[in-house]
């Protein structure tokens, strides 16, 4: 019996590879897989996550999603969280799902324990939590959410002064690195 509780997706390249298989209150999720498929599926995920580790960028986000095979009440909500390496890295596009019934700090804290760099995030404090106490993480929101507080900050000012703020100059800077981003693509 496989002691996990994670369902993993895997994406690399060209290449996609689902991993089902989740154990929830000691019952095993079924998956149709073999003890020998599901092995090399968890051999799979930890090689690719290492693979991840390797970038220093990594990007990550969680969404809710309606579960209702785990044994809860009918669409109880669970989360997907998802890893992912920067678009920079061309050459090892890496994204990674994960299945989990909560949003609480222990799974990104648990996925990201090894990793050293930068994460990207939406800003949940969550992220943030798991952030402190380890030298070698860094969360930072991504761009959108940063220029929706910046935005925020300028609305809050009186209109005389608007233009004049540090926010209003960090909202320019961030449209002028969207239009070069445009022009890349």
């Amino acid at each position: 019996m496989l002691n996990t509780s994670m369902r993993f997706h895997f994406s690399a390249s060209n290449r996609s590879l689902s991993v089902t298989v989740c154990t929830f209150q000691d019952r095993t999720w079924q998956t149709g897989q073999s003890s020998a498929q599901t092995v090399i599926l968890q051999s799979s995920m930890i090689t690719y996550t290492k693979k991840m580790y390797d970038c220093h960028v990594l990007q990550a986000d969680e969404t809710p999603m309606l579960e209702n095979k785990d044994g809860r009440v009918i669409e109880s909500k669970s989360y997907m969280w998802v890893y992912r390496t920067g678009q920079m890295y061309t050459d090892r596009q890496i994204v990674l799902y994960e299945f989990q019934k909560t949003r609480n700090a222990s799974h990104p804290r648990k996925f990201l324990k090894d990793f050293s760099g930068i994460c990207v995030t939406d800003g949940f404090q969550v992220y943030h939590t798991v952030e402190n106490g380890w030298e070698d993480l860094r969360i930072v929101r991504c761009w959108p959410y940063v220029k929706r507080f910046l935005n925020e900050a300028v609305e809050a000012l009186p209109k005389a002064n608007q233009k004049d703020s540090r926010a209003y100059h960090a909202l320019t800077m961030i449209q002028a690195i969207y239009q070069e981003e445009k022009k890349l693509k």
